[in-house]
């Protein structure tokens, strides 16, 4: 993704929300080690924005614990 920032799941399991702010619904749940790309300044202060597959706005969290910086998104 041109501009964007490679992250990668970490940890553990993280789900990706279908919004911003709550926990409902959950469009799907990554597994450690996956690799994506975050859209710069889409996100909010716990939330990071991302496209999934289908084209639909994905929100992932920020915590460290969970998602770190990366190299090699597809």
């Amino acid at each position: 993704m041109s501009g964007g920032h490679c992250k990668k799941v970490v940890g553990a399991d993280v789900r990706v929300f279908a919004n911003p702010d709550s926990t409902e619904p959950v469009w799907t749940i990554w597994p450690t080690g996956t690799l994506f790309w975050i859209e710069p300044g889409g996100g909010t202060s716990n939330r990071y924005r991302t496209t999934l597959g289908n084209g639909n706005a994905g929100w992932v969290t920020k915590d460290t614990r969970y998602v770190i910086d990366a190299n090699g998104c597809p």
